[in-house]
C-alpha cells in the first residue's frame, strides 16, 4: 500500500483541527461572552485560512510562494500569527487590569502571562526563536515552566471557571512548545519515501507544516482560554474593550510588516551591494562577478515594478579600458522568477545568472572592465533605459560598471612528480659519484 506523504500531512492536520477545535467550541464558547465567541470565531476562520493555502495552493512563482508559506519570515501568516498571540498577551494584561478586587499575587502572575505571549509574538515575526536552546529560547521556556508551575498552585485558590480558563492556557502553550521546540529541534516527522511495515510513503512530509500548524492551534487554544478568563472578570465588556480587542490584530499586523528588519540582498546572497535604478523601475541591489579559467560569471539580483519581467532584458559588456572599446558581450532576457530573495520594502529581488567566454585573442595580465545595462525589446529595436541613480561608476547614461578584474595568465605547468623524483635521484647519484676516492 502507498500513501503520498503530503496526504499524510493533510490527513495529521485534519486530525490536529477537527476534533480539538470541535471540542473547543461546544465546550467553551457557550462560556464566553458573545463578542469574545465572535472574535475567537474569526481568528480560527482566518488562521484555517492560511492551513489551507499552504495545503492545497499550488504556487505560480517564488514569491507566490513565500507569501502563503506558514513558518516564513515576514509573510502574511508571519505576522497574522505573531498578531494572535499578541493577542492572547493583551488579553492576559486586561485581565490583570481589571481584576482589582482580587490579590495582587495573582494580578501578578496574569501579567506575567501577557508578558509571556508579547515576548513570543516577537519572536514570532522577527525571526528570534531557534531550534536550538540558546540565549533567546531558554529564557522564555524558564519564564512559562515557572509560569506554570505558579499556574498549577494558584489552580487550588481559583473558583471552577477559573481553573478551566487556566487549564486550557496551559494546554495552548504546550502545543506552541511541542511545535516550536520540541517537532522543530528534533526533526520528528521530517522524513522521505520511508516504509513502515507495508505501508509505503512517496515523498516528503513538511516538518515546517506540522510545526507551525501546531503553534498557530495553541495560539488559538491559548486565546479562547484568555477571553474566556477575562469574560468572567468582565461579563459585560465595554464598547471600548470590545474595540480594542478587534482592532488589535489588524493593528500589529501592520505594525509588524511595516518593522521588520530585512536583511540587505548583499548580506542574504554574499555578495556586492549596489544601487543602481533604472528608468523602467528595476533596481540593481547586488551583483557577483567571477572569473576563472577564461570564463566571466556573474549574478545579477535585480527587482522590477509588479515583478513583471516581460520585455525587459540585460547586456553584459566586456571593456578595454585602456582602448575603450568592447570586447566581449552577451545579451539576456530577464526571466527566472523561481531565483527569489525578499528585498527591502517587501520588494522581490530575483537572482539572473550569466557565463561568457573571454575571446582567446585578448591580452593577459591587463584589467578588464564589466558594465551592464538594461534594454526594452520593442522588436525590432532594443532601446537602452536610461541611469536614474546610481553609486557605481557610469559609463554612459545608460552602462553602468559593475566591477573590474584582471586577466591573469596562465601559471606555468608543473612538472610530473615521477619525474621531478627521478630528477632528484639522478642529482643524488651525481653526487655521490663525485664524492667517491679515484683509484
Amino acid at each position: 500500500m502507498t500513501i503520498e506523504l503530503v496526504t499524510l500531512e493533510r490527513i495529521l492536520i485534519f486530525l490536529l483541527y477537527a476534533p480539538l477545535s470541535l471540542l473547543v467550541l461546544v465546550w467553551l464558547f457557550p462560556r464566553m461572552p458573545r463578542s469574545f465567541r465572535l472574535l475567537a470565531a474569526i481568528m480560527l476562520a482566518t488562521q484555517l485560512f492560511f492551513v489551507v493555502m499552504q495545503l492545497f495552493h499550488s504556487p505560480s512563482s517564488k514569491y507566490d510562494q513565500w507569501l502563503w508559506t506558514l513558518g516564513r519570515e515576514w509573510n502574511i501568516s508571519s505576522a497574522f500569527a505573531a498578531a494572535q498571540l499578541a493577542l492572547v498577551g493583551w488579553a492576559a494584561l486586561m485581565a490583570s487590569w481589571f481584576a482589582r478586587t482580587q490579590r495582587a499575587w495573582h494580578r501578578f502572575f496574569v501579567s506575567g502571562y501577557g508578558l509571556l505571549f508579547l515576548l513570543l509574538a516577537l519572536m514570532e515575526f522577527y525571526s528570534l526563536k531557534s531550534s536550538r536552546l540558546d540565549a533567546w529560547i531558554l529564557p522564555h521556556l524558564l519564564l512559562g515552566g515557572l509560569l506554570a508551575c505558579i499556574t498549577i498552585v494558584q489552580i487550588e485558590t481559583l473558583s471552577k471557571p477559573g481553573r478551566l480558563w487556566l487549564l486550557y492556557l496551559l494546554a495552548g502553550l504546550s502545543l506552541i512548545v511541542w511545535g516550536g521546540v520540541v517537532v522543530d529541534s528534533q526533526g520528528l516527522l521530517g522524513f522521505c519515501d520511508s516504509l513502515i511495515g507495508i505501508i509505503s510513503f512517496e515523498g516528503c512530509l513538511n516538518k515546517g507544516t506540522l510545526e507551525e500548524a501546531l503553534e498557530y492551534f495553541g495560539g488559538w487554544v491559548a486565546l479562547v482560554a484568555m477571553l474566556g478568563f477575562l469574560g468572567d472578570i468582565v461579563p459585560s465588556p465595554s464598547r471600548r474593550v470590545r474595540w480594542t480587542l478587534f482592532l488589535l490584530p489588524p493593528v500589529l499586523a501592520l505594525v509588524f510588516t511595516q518593522t521588520a528588519s530585512i536583511k540587505p540582498i548583499s548580506e542574504q546572497t554574499k555578495s556586492q551591494s549596489a544601487s543602481v535604478e533604472f528608468e523602467s523601475g528595476a533596481q540593481l541591489h547586488a551583483y557577483r562577478l567571477n572569473s576563472r579559467d577564461r570564463k566571466v560569471t556573474v549574478n545579477l539580483y535585480l527587482s522590477v515594478p509588479d515583478a513583471d519581467f516581460s520585455g525587459l532584458g540585460y547586456s553584459l559588456r566586456l571593456i578595454d579600458p585602456v582602448r575603450e572599446e568592447k570586447v566581449a558581450s552577451v545579451d539576456r532576457h530577464l526571466g527566472d522568477q523561481w531565483h527569489f530573495f525578499m528585498g527591502p520594502g517587501y520588494a522581490p529581488v530575483y537572482q539572473q545568472w550569466t557565463k561568457f567566454d573571454i575571446p582567446p585573442e585578448l591580452r593577459e595580465n591587463h584589467a578588464y572592465l564589466v558594465a551592464l545595462s538594461l534594454w526594452r525589446d520593442e522588436n525590432p529595436e532594443f532601446p537602452l533605459q536610461e541611469i536614474r541613480a546610481s553609486d557605481r561608476r557610469l559609463l554612459s547614461e545608460s552602462q553602468v560598471v559593475l566591477d573590474d578584474f584582471v586577466l591573469r595568465a596562465p601559471p606555468p605547468p608543473r612538472r610530473g612528480c615521477l619525474r621531478a623524483i627521478r630528477q632528484r635521484i639522478r642529482a643524488a647519484s651525481r653526487r655521490n659519484a663525485s664524492a667517491r676516492p679515484s683509484g
